[in-house]
């Protein structure tokens, strides 16, 4: 499946998240990142919700995952479960802003075993992940307005490519280990 960012125009297909080691950020590309976290964290709840709410408009699959798949609008934004989600997946960005000098030391083996908990949830589909890359520059983009410029993107779609591929790799390796027993 292909998804197609709004506001840049950025097309992701599950092949094109690397499935590799982060690479080495330059101080000036930490500066942007550091930067703009401090304007996109300042809602972390808010702007977390905004980004589930674009995954579910790009792929509505991906909602019939969750316990709050039949809320919507309000409803669904006021939900605690949905809240709850997408502020921890906020915090998950926040550990890897945090933990940027050794982002693949410190942050790659939380997320994969993150990843790997997916297998547990019912419906859910390594494929869902690649939604996620797209959502979030979309929403960064809002949320950054003119701060968000072409280096802005770049780094932060970095970023996201090393979150989503650890994620993956975690699932895999469930999977695969699950599939094995």
């Amino acid at each position: 499946m292909t998804y197609t960012g709004i506001k840049h125009k950025q097309t992701i297909t599950a092949c094109d998240i690397p499935a590799n080691n982060a690479r080495a950020f330059t101080d000036q590309e930490k500066y942007y990142i550091k930067k703009t976290w401090k304007v996109v964290s300042n809602n972390m709840p808010g702007v977390g919700a905004k980004i589930f709410e674009k995954i579910f408009q790009l792929n509505p699959f991906v909602k019939q995952i969750f316990p709050f798949r039949d809320l919507s609008g309000e409803e669904m934004t006021r939900d605690s479960r949905f809240r709850g989600h997408a502020f921890l997946f906020m915090q998950a960005v926040g550990a890897s802003v945090d933990n940027i000098d050794k982002l693949d030391q410190v942050m790659g083996p939380l997320l994969i075993n993150l990843g790997a908990k997916h297998i547990h949830f019912p419906g859910f589909k390594i494929k869902y992940f690649d939604v996620f890359v797209v959502a979030i520059l979309d929403v960064f983009a809002d949320e950054l307005g003119s701060k968000f410029n072409e280096k802005v993107y770049d780094v932060w779609r970095h970023v996201f490519e090393f979150i989503i591929s650890k994620l993956k790799e975690g699932y895999t390796t469930a999977s695969e280990k699950e599939d094995k027993q």
